[in-house]
């Protein structure tokens, strides 16, 4: 009784989704080849051999209906008729050499990581020292700044006071006097051009910047006659000595 309706259950699903066009599924009803399980009343016990039954894999491409879905989709069931697969051995090249593989040998990065380790400890030292030394950095600072203020203020004090002892008309009589001065063109044996030599166009006092009294003795140094006929005869001496040493 169950499975007669059972049957009638899913035959009548099958005819109402396959005669609704608001589904859009095209789902046909099960092929009449099927059979179908006999009514068999109130009877207990089943005769199979009055039922005539045929396995769904017994013919090749028999179709198999699964329950609707958005995409239709028909799954066959697999045939029954399966060859026999029969067991072949995997034919060895003996010529073929197999090579051993290949060493992969292993990066270190260690020194690298030493070194980044290395660098942000010092940064967070450095910025450790910073804000334990703020106030002393920016005593620091501010010391620098007022010795350069002060080297910068005694500079300009210079500055004025030479402009203040800054006499025009000696400027434009010295700037004349030098103009008017003649100059010789002779010519080195290389072709170069001679200048005069600083002890013609000025005096060794005005060089070292001393006063007009004062004097420098030109020939200071230098040996007098008896000096000069002494140190004549120790060149001799030293000359003769140098050609022999062995005398």
């Amino acid at each position: 009784m169950l499975r007669t309706l059972l049957n009638k259950t899913v035959a009548r699903g099958l005819a109402t989704l396959s005669s609704n066009p608001s589904t859009g599924l095209n789902i046909p009803l099960l092929p009449p080849t099927l059979p179908r399980l006999p009514n068999l009343g109130d009877e207990t016990s089943i005769d199979l051999n009055k039922i005539n039954l045929i396995l769904p894999g017994h013919l090749k491409g028999v179709k198999i209906y699964s329950f609707p879905t958005i995409v239709p989709r028909i799954l066959e069931a697999p045939s029954s008729e399966v060859g026999v697969i029969e067991k072949i051995d995997p034919t060895i090249n003996g010529g073929k050499v197999i090579e051993n593989p290949n060493v992969i040998t292993g990066y270190s990065c260690s020194p690298r990581l030493l070194t980044i380790r290395r660098k942000k400890m010092k940064k967070h030292k450095r910025r450790k020292r910073y804000d334990r030394d703020f106030f002393k950095y920016q005593k620091y600072h501010r010391e620098k700044k007022i010795k350069a203020e002060r080297k910068f203020r005694q500079q300009m004090d210079a500055l004025t006071k030479d402009v203040e002892e800054f006499n025009p008309m000696a400027f434009v009589t010295e700037t004349i006097a030098t103009a008017k001065q003649e100059w010789k063109n002779d010519l080195a044996p290389t072709g170069r051009k001679k200048y005069p030599h600083w002890s013609q166009l000025m005096a060794i006092e005005e060089l070292y910047g001393l006063e007009n009294q004062v004097y420098i003795d030109k020939r200071f140094g230098y040996p007098g006659e008896e000096g000069a006929h002494k140190s004549q005869h120790l060149m001799k001496e030293y000359l003769k000595y140098e050609k022999d040493p062995k005398k």
